[in-house]
């Protein structure tokens, strides 16, 4: 059967329809936040945005048929509550927010009459089942046991289906027999790691939408042949093949935009990058007290630069990670080193290289100081005069 939104909340409200049997979980749409097109809102806002700015048919409910008449809600109650919630908050005690594109919305009191009439008319596909409460509970658990939600790879492949993800695929496949680092691509969650760097620039990666730019590349590209060649793909992975022997659980993603880097700037007009070169300070600092799987790309960058173009090979902890080095220095110094800087608490200063760690400052004692953290951003690669 077929029934609007405003007659299965009136079927809530008059208690023909239950949502808290004991075969169903607590609300979990609400607070959780998603990151979508049109940006940051929570899961029950998603539904309102499919709903009111995409017009899709969401799927269909199942309700359980009681003894006495009554229903009990046996599957989606997710979107039904999410829904509810939207117009009644304080029933469920579950507010949301939602985003049509043009600003957060909280609900209801943001949505305008259009918008909440659409809401009410939309109509639900209802499938009703009855029968014992032992079948009740037998069905709901073969209902959400059996099903396993898509990955983004398998979403990917399933919208954009096509000769590039083929032959993507098929040269993934006969990799595997050549690198140890490559899986199967099974739910291709590695594999999704693999295509975000070689369809996108380094930049995109701070983006929070990089799923969606993924997409928009793999819709461009869709009835081309995948051309590793194209990506140097067999370069990077031999590069990823030699962080990998010598960073164990070093991941993938990290590994791969480090690889892309090198094998990039070694293409350039600009630069005569020595690959051995490179190695060999990996290989150095790998036998050393390090960080380096804390790193960001930026730091990767700037030891890569320095090895190649300053033949400086720095020190393999970036980072200074030591609490008491912190309290000692406190005692010592007082406040933030930078001059005429009178900052004084201790949970605003840092602990910053006075020999900048870009020209080859140690991470240690010997060459720590305090600094706020205003200071120490300003500061950069650069040392301080007194």
């Amino acid at each position: 059967m077929q029934l609007t939104v405003k007659q299965i909340f009136d079927m809530i409200d008059n208690g023909q329809l239950h949502y808290d049997q004991t075969t169903q979980r607590e609300f979990i749409y609400n607070d959780e936040k998603i990151t979508t097109d049109d940006g940051e809102m929570t899961r029950a806002g998603a539904v309102i945005r499919a709903i009111l700015k995409l017009d899709i048919q969401l799927p269909a409910v199942y309700f359980w048929q009681n003894e006495d008449g009554s229903y009990n809600i046996h599957d989606g109650k997710q979107r039904i509550l999410s829904l509810y919630s939207a117009f009644f908050p304080n029933k469920t005690g579950n507010p949301i927010s939602t985003n049509l594109g043009y600003g957060a919305l909280a609900c209801p009191n943001s949505l305008n009459e259009s918008d909440k009439n659409k809401i009410l008319n939309y109509i639900f596909e209802v499938v009703v089942k009855k029968g014992s409460k032992e079948l009740e509970e037998t069905s709901f658990y073969e209902i959400n046991t059996h099903s396993v939600n898509l990955t983004q790879y398998e979403c990917l492949k399933g919208m954009f289906y096509g000769n590039f993800i083929t032959t993507f695929e098929k040269y993934i496949i006969s990799s595997t027999q050549k690198y140890n680092f490559l899986k199967k691509i099974g739910r291709g969650e590695q594999a999704l790691e693999i295509l975000k760097v070689i369809l996108l620039r380094y930049k995109d990666f701070e983006n929070p939408n990089i799923f969606n730019l993924l997409k928009l590349e793999i819709k461009k590209n869709r009835n081309n042949t995948f051309e590793p060649d194209l990506y140097n793909l067999n370069e990077i992975f031999e590069l990823v093949s030699q962080f990998d022997n010598l960073f164990n659980g070093f991941k993938i993603s990290k590994m791969l935009l480090v690889s892309k880097y090198i094998v990039e700037k070694n293409k350039s007009v600009q630069t005569n990058w020595d690959f051995n070169k490179i190695m060999n300070a990996f290989k150095k600092i790998s036998k050393q007290n390090n960080d380096v799987q804390k790193w960001e790309l930026g730091t990767f960058q700037k030891f890569i630069e320095e090895a190649v173009l300053n033949n400086n090979i720095l020190d393999g902890r970036r980072f200074f990670n030591d609490d008491k080095l912190k309290s000692d220095l406190f005692i010592k110094q007082q406040h933030c080193c930078y001059p005429g800087c009178p900052e004084n608490n201790f949970k605003k200063l840092e602990l910053d290289h006075i020999i900048p760690w870009s020209k080859g400052g140690r991470t240690d004692e010997s060459n720590a100081q305090l600094m706020c953290k205003s200071h120490n951003s300003s500061k950069k690669d650069q040392f301080i005069e007194d």
